[in-house]
């Protein structure tokens, strides 16, 4: 006889395996479950669409046809015309006047810039001003002691 423990072992293990595929087969029938619960949901409705499409028909409430793309263009735009009302005139937006110097870029507006004026102040406009800013720490430090 074997050892006991073996036994256990082998009994928990293949247990784990049965249990496994058990729950495999439930997940399984669920997923075909539901497969099968959004096929028959579709072909009901196809059918309840067909069914009050005919009725429509018959009572002659039913849109326009759609002219079929073989359809000769001709009778496709026929079909269009009935289909679709004219649409309404867009009234012309108003035209927009600009002048060439206005636009940012040009040579005109270059010229009124206070940078291009070459003066001192506007010169320095956006630079880091000379000085004790540009050294390292290092080197302040070796200058100030």
């Amino acid at each position: 006889m074997q050892d006991p423990t073996t036994i256990a072992l082998n009994l928990a293990f293949f247990g784990t395996l049965g249990v496994a595929f058990v729950m495999f087969l439930g997940l399984l029938g669920a997923f075909v479950i539901t497969l099968v619960i959004a096929g028959v949901g579709r072909l009901v409705a196809t059918t309840v669409m067909a069914v009050v499409g005919g009725l429509a028909r018959l009572a002659g409430t039913a849109r326009a046809a759609v002219p079929h793309p073989t359809a000769e263009p001709a009778q496709a735009a026929a079909v269009r015309a009935q289909a679709e009302p004219e649409p309404a005139p867009v009234p012309a937006a108003p035209a927009v006047k600009a002048a060439r110097r206005d636009l940012p870029g040009s040579p005109a507006s270059a010229a009124k810039s206070p940078l291009a004026s070459g003066s001192p102040s506007a010169a320095s406009h956006g630079r880091i001003p000379s000085g004790s800013a540009k050294r390292p720490v290092a080197a302040r430090e070796r200058k100030a002691g």
